[in-house]
């Protein structure tokens, strides 16, 4: 289910939700999170994961009442996410980044922290560039530059749940194209770039992240000082903000 499972009703019905349909490419509107990204249209044009299937094959299942089955598939569901979260293909995920249009500079392994000089300021979508960065150190994390291809409203539990709520009641959160579940338990959304920039404390536990900041991105991963955790997208990006199809690579 996720660290924010039990907000979702809250943005979902309350603020514009966009993704990328995975049968056509194009712009599509979530309104349920479990459902499968794709247009009714699509759906011909969809293919699913294989945890996607397996998971599928766990619900079925269960309502037929094939537990022992079911328990056979939860195990196996379990250990691909897992061996997915360990794991990682940090260093695809930054090209598939980098052919939406994305700059990105590499983190420190298990880290936040910039590994270049520069930071932020060294982000490219320069695939050559980008292939030796992490050929030089595959376990490094990936950053992504705000307030070009987007600005993201960082909200961090557990004060920022009850902000969050507070904007979205208020009619103060502008359309979502995408959202991100963070290592702490947090939430990325992502929206439009405004042209502004950081703005921190904007309400208690929330950040605005625009030109001249920047956000870990999945399948980055935390570790150490004693707690560990993953950055995963809950909703893929929407081609609002990308400017090349979506790849299931990241």
């Amino acid at each position: 289910m996720g660290p924010v499972s039990h907000k979702f009703d809250a943005i979902g019905k309350h603020v514009d939700l966009y993704t990328t349909c995975r049968g056509c490419g194009q712009i599509m509107t979530v309104t349920d999170e479990f459902a499968p990204a794709v247009h009714g249209l699509c759906v011909d044009r969809y293919h699913p994961t294989l945890l996607e299937r397996i998971v599928d094959e766990f619900l079925a299942a269960v309502e037929a009442g094939r537990f022992a089955e079911a328990d056979a598939l939860e195990a196996r569901a379990n250990a691909l996410a897992d061996a997915q979260r360990t794991n990682p293909r940090l260093g695809e995920a930054a090209l598939a980044y980098a052919s939406w249009g994305w700059p990105v500079f590499p983190l420190r392994p298990g880290d936040k922290a910039p590994l270049t000089r520069h930071g932020f300021k060294d982000a490219t979508t320069d695939p050559a560039r980008i292939r030796r960065w992490w050929a030089e150190t595959p376990a490094a994390n990936i950053g992504l530059p705000t307030g070009v291809a987007f600005d993201v409203i960082d909200i961090d539990p557990p004060r920022g749940w009850s902000a969050w709520r507070e904007m979205v009641d208020s009619g103060a959160v502008p359309a979502v194209h995408g959202l991100v579940c963070t290592a702490r338990g947090g939430l990325h959304a992502y929206v439009a770039p405004s042209g502004g920039g950081n703005l921190a404390g904007i309400k208690p536990g929330v950040d605005y992240r625009g030109r001249g900041g920047y956000v870990v991105a999945p399948p980055s991963v935390r570790c150490g000082s004693g707690s560990s955790g993953s950055w995963s997208w809950r909703i893929k990006p929407s081609p609002a903000i990308t400017s090349k199809p979506v790849a299931e690579a990241a």
